[in-house]
């Protein structure tokens, strides 16, 4: 139980085991500076409300930063089911969701480039007759 490795034992297993800060009296969230640190984003996004939730699933989507995201959740959750939930965000959100945006602009601009065309069609008959 005591492997020295990360794991989600919860504070049981650092009673038992004791670490590196409990030993030496230190507070990690100062001594290590993780308020500062960008792998953490700490308290930046997250799921606490549907506010943060929305934006960290943008951040997913957007391809932003998504792989540190997923490790953060490993980390603190199951592995499994912050890995699914991660590729799977990716996969719908990424490639699907922003390819349809993407058509339907691509759509509104061609539909824009006709009447253009159409109104230049028009605009010459009208010289030339």
């Amino acid at each position: 139980m005591c492997s020295g490795w990360p794991n989600n034992l919860g504070d049981d297993a650092v009673a038992k085991c004791g670490n590196i800060y409990t030993e030496y009296g230190l507070d990690p969230i100062l001594y290590d500076d993780t308020k500062q640190l960008e792998i953490i984003q700490y308290d930046m996004v997250n799921f606490n409300n549907v506010g943060l939730a929305v934006i960290t699933v943008f951040q997913v989507i957007t391809l932003e930063g998504w792989s540190h995201l997923m490790y953060n959740y490993q980390d603190a959750a199951s592995y499994l089911q912050s890995s699914l939930f991660f590729v799977l965000v990716v996969i719908m959100g990424a490639f699907v969701a922003i390819n349809l945006v993407l058509a339907s602009i691509m759509h509104s601009f061609l539909e824009v480039a006709q009447k253009k065309n159409m109104l230049a069609e028009n605009e010459r008959e009208g010289t030339q007759g």
